[in-house]
C-alpha cells in the first residue's frame, strides 16, 4: 500500500499534460459563441418587454379575473403611484 501511495502522485504528474498558457486561445469560435450569447440576451430582453407590455394592456382592458387582483390593485393605485407615495413619505 505504501508503494501505491508514493506512485500515484508520480503517475499524476506524468499523466497531466497541460498546454502552455501561450498555446491556449479562444479563437474565432469562442468569439462567435460570445456574440451569439449576447444576441440571445438582447432578443430575450426584447421579448420580455413585449410580453410585459401586452400583459399591462390586457390588465387595463379587464381581461383578467377581478378576484385575482390584490387589495392594492382594487384601490386603483398602480405600482408606479405607490412608489411615488413611498418616496414622498420617506425622509431624504
Amino acid at each position: 500500500m505504501t508503494s501505491l501511495a508514493t506512485l500515484l502522485p508520480l503517475l499524476a504528474a506524468v499523466a497531466d499534460e497541460t498546454p502552455e498558457p501561450e498555446d491556449v486561445t479562444a479563437g474565432w469560435v469562442g468569439f462567435g459563441v460570445f456574440l451569439l450569447l449576447a444576441l440571445a440576451v438582447v432578443l430575450l430582453g426584447i421579448s420580455l418587454a413585449k410580453h410585459l407590455r401586452k400583459a399591462r394592456d390586457n390588465a387595463e382592458l379587464g381581461a383578467f379575473d377581478p378576484s385575482d387582483r390584490t387589495p392594492r390593485d382594487r384601490e386603483g393605485v398602480g405600482p408606479s403611484e405607490m412608489d411615488d407615495r413611498s418616496r414622498k413619505d420617506s425622509p431624504s
